[in-house]
């Protein structure tokens, strides 16, 4: 049933033909171009009417759009400027563009520096292989010369048993001495990150005590104000709860929330608002909120004006307080300024970026920042002054800080990134903050309160920093005097005497621990920004591409499924091979390690995805280094999906036969959460094995942090011992201590 929703525009006059507009299939002339348009029907026989007239024209129907008599049409401007002429229809308009308000161009990276980047790396691992082709080489040349030794002498049948025996226990002790070196290798490599990881106290972030936001007792109390951000997505993450997730991308209704958002974007924005306070990585200003992942921006961090419309009803169908939008668009639209307008009377708080455009102009400020119902939020730096990249303009209304603003990264780790996106969501966690003390407080009292208690700036700074301490401490005064509607509200309190800080460069870095910033990322040192996307992307496939969605029996091997060991080692091997001989060469040539079920699925999949590059490298380089990484993404996901579809818990009797995978725990980063350590961990040991250049095998399973008593995987052992039986043979009590066999009592051990 249709929810009717009457907009305030509904009741002006409209002066417009009366008579019935048709769009049939197939009448577009050769040459006319056609583009996407959204529909705004007056009411819900406007909208049948309008369904009636566009046909097959119609491209979106969302629930979010139906209920709002919106819809989405493929037509040409003059069929869009008839349909306006209706008089059932409000307003046509194009659906335009928004893109996420960072000045980090992480996705798209045409230029010739990443092509410098992959030459050096293809040298780098061209000059290893090598190395390892050399060293490889004698020792087979060794071995041949002891081969010809053995034909030309006429020997007895025991001298022929005692030099096969020699050469089978040469070339045991030769994989073994190399399962050793890579066990050797791996370790310390998984300990060095183990020493390196590191977390910044709360009081040391210079963008939360910018904001006076760094004590955290206070914000217990109090209700729970449900904040959604509206951006990339939010990954999964031990760091930061979220409460639930929607995502309006298309083809990504089945994305395991651990590869939701490859820009990183969303994820670090909602790190700034609610990031635990738990030694890992940043804290955020509100730990306390209910978090909501509100997916419409792509992963080129870009989106449509029609998913921009369907986040934001959703947000008032589902009860959200506070919504973020750390994007933007320099083109005004009548059919956002109403949704905007439905919202704000509904009692939601919206908060946006005002645009990196800088200084330049008189007034630059993008919209939905630029609206009258919405906060517009500019950046500071650290040394307490208006940012170079931040739009202003008379729309501008707090400040808050945008520069080298450590977040949460890729698998929680710290990163820095700036912009006005940054800047916005420190506004959201302070309104989230205030607005628990009395959650029948309207979005405007807290609006006029952030307002009143900002510090004040120079003229393009509209009110101010924003400033948490200072609106706590003038809340009850504030409140007792505040009346709905009134003239000048920040008149009822005094000006904000306090000043705003400047932070030197050793306060802004120096938090981040006894290593330096390069040590403390982890994942960051060697891989660049770009290169990790590209990665993610890779992650995130087996869960958007349909021919490598699971499917029992015909893709379930990218899902952790049958010898998972084999089947991330095989996928690895074709990316190493992709990477110096290209795709082709790669199906050709890459084995699997062992006989399995899955290696069948994995070639068939591969050879399905060997067709599709322009559609996933979308807005990157297509070439073989990138195809590699993409595999390596892939790896990434099997190893991953392992922990979520393989693990097994206690039954009541017990025995390890309790399979978490098919429950809604599963993909729960906290539902036995030592099962997303080590997701992370193999994670992390992936990128390593592709940036030294090290052969992948069963060490990767191999997880420090993996709990025997907690969960155990599935066969563990059985598909070790077949995939890598050296590193399997090198501690085999650890492997047997951590496998789960099917409907077998737990062993003491």
């Amino acid at each position: 049933m249709r929810k009717i929703k009457k907009l305030a525009a509904y009741t002006m006059a409209f002066v417009m033909a009366a008579t019935t507009i048709s769009i049939p299939a197939g009448t577009v002339k050769a040459g006319e171009v056609t583009q996407e348009y959204v529909i705004l029907a007056k009411n819900d026989k406007g909208y049948d009417k309008a369904e009636d007239v566009c046909g097959d024209a119609i491209v979106e129907t969302a629930d979010e759009l139906e209920d709002n008599n919106i819809l989405v049409a493929e037509m040409t401007e003059k069929e869009a400027e008839k349909l306006e002429k209706d008089k059932n229809i409000v307003l046509v308009e194009e659906d335009i563009p928004f893109e996420a308000s960072t000045i980090d161009d992480i996705t798209v990276d045409l230029s010739g520096e990443q092509e410098t980047e992959e030459v050096e790396v293809q040298k780098q691992t061209e000059s290893v292989s090598e190395d390892i082709t050399e060293s490889q080489s004698v020792e087979e040349a060794t071995e041949e010369v002891l081969i010809e030794k053995v034909t030309e002498e006429p020997t007895t049948a025991t001298k022929k048993d005692t030099k096969k025996n020699q050469k089978k226990d040469k070339k045991k002790d030769k994989k073994s001495s190399s399962a050793q070196n890579s066990k050797d290798l791996k370790m310390s490599l998984k300990e060095q990150r183990k020493t390196n990881s590191t977390n910044i106290d709360v009081r040391d972030q210079w963008n939360i005590d910018a904001v006076s936001a760094n004590e955290q007792e206070y914000k217990q109390a109090g209700d729970q104000i449900r904040v959604a951000v509206m951006d990339t997505g939010v990954s999964a993450s031990e760091d930061i709860n979220v409460a639930g997730r929607v995502n309006f991308i298309e083809g990504e209704e089945d994305v395991n929330p651990l590869y939701e958002d490859v820009s990183g974007h969303g994820t670090s924005v909602a790190s700034v608002i609610a990031a635990k306070d738990n030694n890992i990585g940043v804290t955020g200003i509100n730990p306390y909120v209910q978090l909501y992942s509100v997916k419409v921006l792509d992963d080129n961090r870009k989106t449509s004006l029609s998913s921009v419309i369907k986040g934001i009803y959703w947000c008032i169908e589902n009860d959200i307080d506070i919504i973020n939008m750390s994007f933007g668009t320099n083109v005004k639209s009548e059919i956002l300024e109403q949704v905007i307008k439905d919202a704000e009377e509904k009692g939601i708080l919206l908060i946006a970026a005002a645009g990196n455009q800088g200084q330049d102009a008189e007034s630059n400020i993008e919209y939905p920042a630029a609206f009258e119902e919405v906060i517009a939020v500019g950046a500071i730096n650290p040394a307490g002054t208006t940012s170079e990249i931040s739009s202003v303009g008379s729309e501008l209304e707090l400040m808050a800080p945008g520069e080298d603003i450590p977040a949460t990264g890729y698998f929680d780790e710290i990163i820095e990134t700036d912009g006005t996106s940054m800047a916005a969501p420190h506004v959201a966690g302070v309104a989230s903050v205030l607005w628990a003390k009395d959650r029948s407080r309207s979005n405007t009292f807290i609006r006029a309160l952030l307002n009143a208690s900002a510090k004040p700036m120079d003229k393009n700074g509209g009110n101010g920093v924003v400033d948490l301490n200072y609106a706590l401490s003038v809340y009850d005064d504030f409140a007792a005097s505040y009346v709905e509607d009134m003239k000048n509200p920040e008149e009822i309190v005094s000006d904000n005497p306090g000043k705003i800080e400047a932070y030197d460069d050793e306060e802004v870095h120096a938090s981040w621990g006894s290593t330096n910033h390069q040590n403390a990322v982890g994942l960051y040192d060697e891989t660049s920004q770009y290169e990790l996307n590209v990665i993610k992307i890779g992650a995130k496939i087996p869960d958007t591409a349909s021919y490598l969605k699971y499917s029992h029996g015909k893709t379930d091997s990218f899902h952790g499924h049958y010898n998972y060991i084999a089947n991330y080692m095989y996928v690895m091997r074709m990316a190493r091979i992709c990477q110096k001989k290209g795709m082709t060469e790669a199906l050709k040539t890459a084995k699997y390690p062992c006989k399995g079920d899955g290696e069948a699925q994995i070639y068939n999949g591969i050879k399905e995805l060997n067709k599709h590059w322009d559609t996933v490298l979308k807005g990157y380089t297509v070439n073989n280094l990138n195809k590699a990484r993409v595999l390596v993404g892939i790896a990434t996901h099997i190893g991953m999906d392992t922990y979520a579809h393989k693990a097994y818990v206690k039954d009541s009797y017990g025995c390890w036969t309790e399979h978490i995978s098919g429950s809604s725990k599963q993909d729960s980063t906290s539902y036995v959460s030592n099962r997303w350590t080590c997701a992370k961990g193999i994670a992390y040991d992936i990128v390593d094995v592709w940036h030294e250049n090290i052969e992948p095998d069963g060490w990767e399973f191999y997880q420090l942090d993996h709990d025997k008593n907690k969960f155990r995987l599935f066969k563990l052992k059985t598909y070790c011992e077949s995939a890598d039986k050296n590193s399997y043979n090198i501690d085999t009590t650890w492997y047997d201590n951590r496998t789960a066999e099917k409907y077998v009592a737990e062993i003491e051990y």
